[in-house]
C-alpha cells in the first residue's frame, strides 16, 4: 500500500469528488489518542459522504445512521493499494487520528498529485478524481 499526504488545497475538490464516487460504500471510522487509546466510532456503516468545509475548517464523515465531524483537521492521507483507495486518515489538532476504512473496493484510477502530474506530461492517465 502507498500512504501519501493530501495537499490541503484539494481538500474540498478531492472530497466533494470522492463522495460522488464512494456514496452507499461501507465504512469503519476507528478514533486513536493519547487520552482516548483505540475506539472505533462506527462499525461497517453505508457512506453518504465526506466533506471538507474550509470556511468552518471542519471534515465530515456522513453514514447513514451518525455523521462524524473533525475540527480543525490538520494533515490527511490516503492509503492506496494500487489504484484502490482503501483508507483515509485524518489527524486533528490535538493529533488525534481519525481513520477511514473502506470496506469494499473503490478504484479511482490514477491519483491527482505531484507525482501524478509529472506522470501524467509523460504518459496517458485516466481522468482525475
Amino acid at each position: 500500500m502507498t500512504n501519501k499526504e493530501l495537499p490541503r488545497r484539494e481538500w474540498e475538490s478531492f472530497f466533494d469528488a470522492l463522495s460522488k464516487a464512494a456514496a452507499g460504500q461501507n465504512v469503519e471510522v476507528e478514533v486513536i489518542g493519547l487520552n482516548l487509546g483505540d475506539q472505533t466510532e462506527q462499525d461497517w456503516l453505508r457512506l453518504k459522504g465526506l466533506t471538507y468545509g474550509p470556511k468552518d475548517d471542519i471534515f465530515y464523515v456522513y453514514t447513514e445512521a451518525l455523521d462524524h465531524m473533525i475540527r480543525s483537521p490538520q494533515q490527511i492521507f490516503t492509503d492506496w493499494s494500487g489504484a484502490d483507495l482503501r483508507v483515509i486518515e485524518v489527524y486533528d489538532k490535538d493529533n488525534r487520528s481519525h481513520i477511514i476504512k473502506l470496506k469494499d473496493r473503490l478504484l479511482l484510477g490514477p491519483r491527482r498529485g505531484r507525482e501524478s502530474q509529472a506522470a501524467a506530461t509523460s504518459s496517458e492517465q485516466a481522468a482525475p478524481v
